[in-house]
């Protein structure tokens, strides 16, 4: 059995459901989903609880309620803490291995290839990034304090394979939350910059760039498709967002999946949805940013 663990919040079911009805589509193993919410969250309501353990899994769907007020202080992500729940994934696993995935993602092949990575000794494998030298000045004094060099890679966090019993045995969660308390005026990418703190460089394992791959968001940019991996819907605006279809130039790569989780009505029902404005609120510098980018093409 393979286990994918998400983050999941009010504004996140849309994508989370298609995320992970296209995992299942090309997974032949069984699966056990397993969806990590804020303990203080609302719950979700019993209508999204059916639509997700309605997945043809061949194995199970949690949901599962994380206490992270050890995270209070730290940077939300526009306004939500559920960002930081992936830190404590692997207590809720039932085997040794455990994938976390965002939310804002499609997957296109079969992940037990992922799954059964061999590790190398290492804890954790994540997507290679940019150098620790080019992260702001406030993030980069943590990152050296924890003995980072200016030309180490500064990690991903979108997607993990963790080896659960050397992440559990080694207190990562105990150490992440330790960062977090006195760092937390400096951590500008959450708990992005926690995991690249706690690991040293021979625990983590860089992941193959066909993992995690970041869609075009300008016409003309390369892009090869239909893509054997997972693609990673990063940043925001996201294509499922309030006028992604007209403007998030990787809308189509998304709505295909989503036509094939059935959830192609919610192009038109995110117009008459609560969250969907509150979601646009929380992120307006993002659409001042998208919207200027058109303008000034026009």
């Amino acid at each position: 059995m393979i286990e994918v663990a998400f983050n999941l919040d009010k504004f996140t079911l849309d994508c989370a459901y298609v995320a992970a009805h296209s995992l299942l589509a090309h997974t032949s193993k069984a699966v056990r989903l397993i969806f990590l919410l804020e303990n203080s969250a609302p719950n979700i309501s019993a209508a999204w609880i059916k639509r997700f353990q309605s997945l043809p899994t061949k194995g199970f769907v949690e949901f599962i309620k994380v206490n992270n007020t050890s995270f209070r202080h730290c940077k939300s992500l526009f306004g939500s803490l559920a960002t930081y729940l992936r830190i404590y994934a692997p207590q809720f696993a039932q085997t040794n291995r455990l994938i976390y995935s965002d939310s804002d993602v499609v997957f296109t092949t079969d992940v037990t290839e992922l799954y059964n990575l061999p590790l190398n000794n290492a804890i954790i494998a994540l997507p290679g990034g940019v150098e620790v030298a080019s992260r702001g000045d406030k993030e980069k004094a943590v990152l050296t304090a924890f003995g980072r060099q200016p030309d180490d890679l500064y990690y991903g966090s979108g997607l993990a394979v963790i080896d659960v019993a050397q992440y559990l045995e080694s207190h990562k969660i105990a150490r992440c939350e330790e960062v977090a308390k006195k760092w937390a005026p400096n951590l500008l990418l959450h708990e992005q910059t926690l995991w690249n703190c706690v690991f040293s460089n021979a625990e983590i394992l860089g992941l193959n760039e066909k993992w995690c791959q970041s869609p075009p968001l300008k016409k003309g940019e390369a892009f090869s498709d239909p893509v054997s991996g997972i693609i990673h819907f990063a940043g925001s605006p996201k294509p499922w967002d309030l006028f992604g279809e007209f403007f998030h130039h990787s809308y189509h790569r998304w709505a295909r999946a989503a036509r094939k989780a059935h959830r192609q009505k919610q192009v038109f029902t995110k117009y008459f949805n609560l969250f969907s404005f509150q979601r646009a609120y929380r992120i307006r510098k993002q659409y001042a940013v998208w919207f200027g980018s058109v303008i000034n093409k026009l």
